[in-house]
């Protein structure tokens, strides 16, 4: 059982160094370099580049396709934010039964954002029978009282 942490810490250092250079960049809006750390970070299977770059390249009106294959990939990964964004983009665009399961998905790894917006999605009926319980019951989840 030793094995399993030292595995981990290793992945984590190994993944760091691409994903931290491609967060900064993407924190103050120099996409062109955070894609080519992104990109390195793909070539490595790290969910979160795979999702960065996926979020990138949907908002790139041209290659959202693309996109959202990377986001998926992410979220089958695991990626809490990756099922998150599915679920809201579908959310969105009135695909209320896909996004519930993208936001499920989200939800079952206490992602907070995925757990509100399935709450509200009872709340006003999108997708689901409007229920104040069931809206009741998952922002209780995330400390939300209504």
């Amino acid at each position: 059982m030793r094995i399993l942490p030292i595995f981990l810490l290793f992945t984590t250092i190994l993944f760091a160094d691409h994903f931290d250079d491609g967060f900064k960049a993407f924190a103050i809006d120099d996409i062109k370099t955070a894609s080519k750390h992104f990109q390195k970070g793909v070539k490595k299977n790290d969910r979160r580049s795979i999702y960065y770059m996926g979020y990138i390249l949907f908002y790139n009106k041209q290659k959202q396709d693309e996109g959202m294959e990377l986001m998926r990939r992410s979220a089958y990964m695991n990626y809490p934010e990756a099922n998150f964004m599915l679920g809201n983009i579908f959310y969105k665009t009135g695909k209320f039964k896909t996004a519930l399961k993208w936001l499920k998905r989200g939800a079952r790894l206490n992602h907070p954002k995925s757990i509100y917006l399935i709450g509200y999605m009872y709340e006003i009926g999108a997708g689901v029978k409007k229920s104040k319980y069931s809206a009741r019951y998952w922002y209780k989840k995330i400390g939300i009282k209504i």
